[in-house]
């Protein structure tokens, strides 16, 4: 994300780059996503499946709150597990490059290209999640998250990656054959999902 966003701001000297105003027209939206749900901590563990629904309110163009449901499967033999986020949102502007086709050079043409396919949205999420995990020693659940989504937006439409990493305050999801009772931790969470979204 790093490599993408500083490549775009080299650029900014010689096209015109312009904010679209979609985040001041827009500051609803709704979105659903899809990935897995890795553990990074415990190799006991196999990797689940996370389904997430939100809905953001933005009180400023980019700066709001998003809230919604995520339901993971499959992780920990098949546990379910249910959270309820509530994360504070930073987004960016849909950046957009403009530029003249006149006496382009292969060399600019294939500059171009590259900036036409790198994400023109990104966005920001953290804060606490609240949860409950059936079939397990500790039902409820809690954890701090921070996920990072990049994508395209078309008009009212957005498709995104999601890449995030989770903290899990609460001990949930001991392996009692590996680590004694009274000696458990928290677990570190990875998810790399897809998404759409829809503003309004």
């Amino acid at each position: 994300m790093c490599f993408c966003l500083s490549l775009q701001a080299q650029t900014n000297a010689e096209h015109k780059r312009h904010i679209d105003n979609y985040n001041r027209r827009y500051y609803q939206d709704i979105v659903l996503e899809r990935g897995l749900y890795i553990p990074t901590t415990d190799n006991s563990m196999s990797e689940g499946y996370i389904t997430s629904l939100y809905s953001g309110y933005f009180i400023t163009h980019n700066l709001g709150f998003r809230s919604g449901v995520s339901m993971i499967t499959d992780l920990n033999n098949g546990s379910p597990y249910l959270k309820l986020p509530v994360l504070f949102t930073l987004r960016s502007p849909t950046l957009h490059i403009s530029y003249h086709r006149d006496d382009e050079t292969f060399g600019e043409y294939l500059r171009h290209l590259i900036l036409y396919l790198l994400p023109t949205r990104y966005e920001i999420n953290l804060g606490p999640s609240l949860g409950y995990v059936w079939n397990n020693r500790r039902n409820f659940a809690a954890s701090l998250d921070l996920n990072i989504r990049a994508g395209f937006q078309f008009w009212r439409i957005g498709l995104y990656g999601n890449m995030g990493i989770n903290y899990l305050l609460t001990k949930n999801f001991v392996n009692r054959d590996i680590i004694p009772r009274g000696k458990s931790r928290p677990g570190w969470f990875g998810n790399l999902s897809l998404g759409a979204s829809f503003g309004f």
